[in-house]
């Protein structure tokens, strides 16, 4: 489609995706909870959200980015869940980036988890 082939790998993308999807779904449970209005909601996804996409491989490649920007790239759950989805769907071998992408992936997934039980017990007792 549109000439872009696909590996086998591919079928690893809805995975990679519902796996990504819980990670930032408890990102957004931990900070939402203890949220009291719109206006917090605003600064949260301004300050935190919009700037993970731009510094994330998201719009552009991260080895073309100045060496200021390629550290918040790093500490980014974003960018490791980008990279994962584009190995898959291109079929890149195995390599030690893409296992650093899904051990760093899983382990934001269960840190934020374990935030968002947190917040959420704290905001409901309250």
């Amino acid at each position: 489609v549109f000439g872009v082939k696909l590996a086998w790998t591919a079928l690893w993308v809805p995975v990679i995706g519902l796996v990504g999807g819980f990670m930032f779904a408890c990102l957004g449970a931990a900070i939402g909870a203890p949220l009291r209005s719109d206006q917090q909601v605003d600064v949260v996804v301004a300050g935190v959200f919009a700037p993970m996409f731009v510094v994330s491989w998201t719009f552009f490649p991260l080895g073309d980015a100045p060496a200021w920007l390629q550290w918040p790239a790093q500490v980014s759950p974003l960018t490791h869940l980008v990279g994962l989805l584009r190995a898959a769907a291109f079929g890149r071998a195995v390599t030690g980036d893409v296992v650093v992408n899904a051990v760093v992936l899983a382990g934001f997934a269960a840190l934020f988890w374990a935030l968002a039980v947190r917040s959420l017990r704290a905001a409901l007792v309250d």
